[in-house]
């Protein structure tokens, strides 16, 4: 992030949004779990990867923030854990299973710089 040199102005990424100094989202986790997964999506479409893998690959993370109702930078090893054992009690193949919280981590190993410290200073 850097200032704009106009007063108030303030640089947030490369997609050229600015933001009024002293204004911030109303569900500020909320909009950083979006720019999470949008660039998440960006880096897979870089990869050449099929667009149905990529949104079958959003829908896992979607179902694994419904049901831990935590972001990706807030997941547990516990989370994981809860989360396995219920999908192991729907009578899912192991394969499916192990497939799943590969897919749910991926997000966390391709953070951009300086989310993690965005995400983390909460609301103002």
């Amino acid at each position: 992030m850097w200032s704009s040199g106009l007063t108030g102005l303030t640089f947030l990424d490369r997609r050229f949004r600015w933001c009024l100094a002293g204004v911030s989202f109303l569900a500020p986790e909320e909009a950083a779990l979006e720019a999470m997964l949008a660039g998440w999506v960006a880096q897979q479409r870089s990869r050449l990867l099929v667009a149905s893998t990529v949104e079958q690959r959003v829908l896992v993370v979607r179902r694994f923030v419904a049901f831990s109702s935590d972001y990706p930078w807030q997941w547990s090893p516990g989370d994981v854990e809860e989360w396995t054992t219920s999908l192991v009690s729907q009578g899912l193949a192991h394969s499916t299973i192990r497939n799943y919280v590969a897919i749910a981590t991926l997000p966390c190993d391709v953070e951009p710089p300086g989310m993690a410290v965005a995400a983390r200073s909460g609301p103002r």
